[in-house]
């Protein structure tokens, strides 16, 4: 249910961030912006969002989790650049001509790009960072034990009982005596 709350929350945000951030806005001639405007920046918003949102929910962080993020973002702003282009756009969307030029064009824009996911993920930082500071789940308190000890002797790990969701770190630690999961399986058998 967590998912579904933070997805509806999203989803309110990406949508009603570029109706009340971005409203009366009109370009040079005085005309105000039409729904393919607003729509544009509300499906930009919800590529950053998803895009952080794997960010934030990935447990280890590598150059090529950044290369990729970054490298889908920018083909979608290569596409749409692409489509905003007068002969593109007047033989795929005609209502998309020069739309995302006025749309970078704006400072507003910059300020909702900048603000939307933010504001729309912030529930979701803060949900993961109570999670797993006060309900570390196995893979969690295994984490933390590398990080404060990144060259710690491998046996120290058998101290974690990860074999189900609620297992807890076992106190005793004495190399002489057999270790039992929660399910009863000896887990110092080879």
């Amino acid at each position: 249910w967590i998912w579904i709350i933070q997805a509806l929350w999203h989803g309110l945000v990406c949508y009603w961030t570029p109706m009340w951030g971005l409203y009366g806005i009109n370009d040079g001639t005085g005309k105000t912006k039409d729904h393919w405007f607003h729509s544009s920046i509300a499906f930009t918003l919800v590529l950053h969002v998803v895009t952080y949102k794997l960010f934030v929910e990935s447990y280890y962080w590598h150059k090529l989790s950044f290369v990729f993020g970054s490298l889908s973002l920018l083909f979608y702003y290569l596409i749409v650049f692409m489509g905003s282009i007068y002969s593109i756009a007047q033989v795929f969307q005609v209502e998309l001509t020069h739309t995302f030029f006025y749309i970078f064009g704006s400072g507003k824009f910059w300020f909702v790009l900048i603000m939307g996911p933010l504001i729309a993920l912030l529930p979701d930082i803060t949900l993961s960072a109570l999670y797993r500071t006060y309900w570390p789940t196995p893979v969690d308190r295994v984490m933390l034990n590398q990080k404060s000890e990144p060259r710690a002797d491998p046996e120290r790990v058998k101290k974690y009982d990860i074999t189900h969701k609620g297992s807890k770190l076992r106190e005793d630690t004495d190399p002489n005596k057999q270790f039992f999961s929660p399910r009863g399986v000896n887990l110092d058998s080879k």
